[in-house]
């Protein structure tokens, strides 16, 4: 599979799943999180605003591969990876499927790894440094929402 196609696919599936947790009434956010998020919420601004920098960081690398590039792309992979995962298991967790956690499953992981096999080694850094930096760019995201 070539890295555009590739790349393509985890753009396709993270609206999938962005779109699956709206319909659902926005992403389910365990109670731990919960006092981190603002009061007054916006779910589709939110929404919009995820959707917007994981294109920042893809997209960059459908025009012209660099370095720098396809490091972008590995750590917008390494964090929907991530939300794949944490989605099943939350699922898991609570003996009910969390909206999203199929097309996360389905969509997003498989898309992700395949983007992170394309890259090869050199993206396992920045994957790893999407996974750290995910949840707390969704956080911005959703405080940065309130204001929209």
């Amino acid at each position: 599979m070539p890295l555009r196609l590739a790349l393509a696919a985890l753009m396709a599936a993270a609206v999938i799943q962005t779109l699956a947790e709206l319909w659902a009434g926005g992403p389910s956010v365990p109670a731990a999180v919960q006092g981190l998020m603002p009061a007054r919420q916006n779910p589709e601004a939110a929404a919009a605003l995820v959707l917007a920098v994981l294109a920042g960081l893809v997209l960059p690398t459908l025009q012209r591969r660099t370095e720098a590039r396809d490091a972008l792309a590995a750590m917008a992979a390494g964090g929907l990876a991530l939300n794949a995962v944490l989605q099943a298991a939350a699922s898991l967790l609570t003996a009910r499927m969390v909206p999203g956690t199929l097309a996360g499953l389905l969509g997003m992981l498989p898309a992700a790894v395949a983007v992170l096999a394309l890259l090869g080694r050199p993206s396992l850094r920045p994957a790893g440094l999407g996974m750290l930096l995910s949840p707390a760019v969704l956080l911005a995201c959703w405080h940065l929402a309130t204001r929209l």
